[in-house]
């Protein structure tokens, strides 16, 4: 399997993704848009892969969280190596 590798302008690797929040909470029919920065900022992102561990409490495309029911789920974002996740509390208020 070859290895994804993410390189900017200056042909360093992206080494990491930095996300304005780790937890969020939100209510039914809320929408989120994920805020990101790649690490070294100027880094070229061929693909960022988006996934909810429950799509009936929290669904996921491409950045753009839609609370759908109570509950709790992780937002995972992988791009190559580097993994990051969000906890995402629904609740009614």
């Amino acid at each position: 399997m070859a290895k994804l590798d993410i390189i900017n302008l200056k042909g360093e690797k992206t080494n990491d993704i930095k996300l304005n929040d780790s937890i969020i909470n939100l209510k039914v029919g809320d929408i989120y848009n994920v805020n990101f920065e790649v690490i070294p900022s100027g880094s070229a992102v061929d693909k960022i892969i988006w996934t909810s561990s429950n799509i009936g409490v929290a669904s996921v495309d491409n950045g753009v969280i839609t609370a759908k029911s109570l509950g709790t789920c992780t937002i995972n974002i992988k791009c190559g190596d580097i993994s990051k996740e969000i906890i995402v509390n629904i609740t009614n208020s």
